[in-house]
């Protein structure tokens, strides 16, 4: 998975392909930038050991790769948006 946003979302909503190759980080959805570049590789998840599949969040009994409840994307952006401010610098958490 290319971010956490994409983590967070079940599999039929996960990107099928996306560039790699660059490590410019993507705030927004909290991993790499996945755009086309210049000399970028184009990952595409179907096929056979790139599958965008595994753990997830989606409705169902757990196990069988469920991990928990389906996530609606206000629920995903909620979350990101808190682990944004846990991540914030050390300095600020001293007392």
């Amino acid at each position: 998975m290319p971010s956490i946003y994409q983590l967070l979302s079940p599999q039929d909503e996960r990107a099928t392909t996306f560039y790699k190759g660059t490590f410019e980080y993507d705030p927004r959805h909290l991993g790499y930038r996945t755009e086309a570049f210049t000399n970028g590789f184009v990952f595409d998840t179907r096929i056979t050991g790139n599958h965008n599949s595994g753990h997830e969040f989606r409705a169902g009994k757990r196990g069988n790769g469920v991990i928990g409840r389906l996530l609606q994307p206000q629920e995903r952006w909620a979350l990101l948006e808190y682990l944004k401010v846990l991540g914030g610098p050390l300095e600020s958490q001293l007392p």
